[in-house]
């Protein structure tokens, strides 16, 4: 049972580290990669539009507004009718 649960802990150990390693090291090489694309003017521009157009689109809203197929006017009844 001992060692049973020394691989575990040793497992769960492993990949906290390894994920807290790769979202910093990540987000530094983000970081990096960002920079070096802002130092060219043309190609800043460009990378810059399209990360603001991904972000909004990926982005939650939680005021979204559903779609909804609504016959108008409705059957039966002109819409100049009161």
């Amino acid at each position: 049972m001992q060692f049973l649960l020394a691989v575990v802990l040793t497992l769960v150990v492993l990949y906290v580290v390894g994920r807290v390693t790769s979202q910093v090291v990540g987000r530094q090489a983000l970081k990096v990669f960002e920079s070096a694309l802002a130092r060219l003017p043309f190609v800043a521009k460009i990378y810059n539009s399209v990360r603001k157009l991904i972000d909004s689109m990926m982005a939650k809203d939680d005021t979204a507004q559903r779609v909804c197929w609504w016959s108008f006017p409705c059957r039966g009844r002109e819409p100049w009718d009161s």
